[in-house]
């Protein structure tokens, strides 16, 4: 439908408000060195630093090709947040770790999308804002089922088994 009534569908518009957050968050985070979509994956690091991730993990869950994630890697690298290592059973995987630099980061990383979630939500009520997080949540997992798709921050302990397949997220 096109002219004065045309309204975007969803998908635009969720489109548009993900694009304006990239263009904050990138303003807020150049003056620590990193873009948001190095500072996505430094707080996936963040999040799951008690198990060994594998750059091969960070395409699965990002849904990332290879030079996407070594690019981001090697900034990331270069900028002191984070050291690859090759892995002893397989010296092309690259283990991750997180320097102390890179865990400075976490509460600015923390603060800034706090603050973005507040700016997003401030013209709703507390109970839209938690309403359209649960929509959201549920449309991510209904149309985009992958299994490492929305789980990319839930925090939990992911089992050896799933560092066979390659990847750290398990279909629990």
């Amino acid at each position: 439908m096109t002219g004065p009534n045309w309204q975007p569908p969803l998908c635009l518009c969720l489109d548009f408000i993900a694009h304006q957050l990239e263009v904050r968050q990138n303003s807020y985070l150049a003056q620590f060195g990193i873009t948001s979509s190095q500072a996505k994956v430094l707080l996936f690091l963040l999040v799951h630093e008690q198990q060994e991730i594998f750059q091969k993990d960070l395409e699965t869950v990002f849904s990332m090709r290879s030079s996407t994630i070594t690019s981001i890697m090697g900034y990331l690298e270069k900028g002191g947040f984070v050291v690859r290592t090759p892995c002893s059973q397989d010296g092309r995987a690259k283990r991750i770790a997180i320097t102390e630099k890179g865990k400075a980061l976490r509460g600015i990383i923390d603060a800034m999308l706090l603050e973005n979630e507040q700016q997003f939500c401030k013209a709703l009520t507390p109970e839209e804002s938690v309403m359209l997080k649960a929509l959201l949540k549920k449309a991510a997992t209904t149309c985009f089922p992958h299994p490492h798709s929305h789980n990319a921050f839930h925090g939990h302990n992911h089992p050896k088994a799933c560092q066979k397949e390659g990847t750290i997220c398990s279909n629990n």
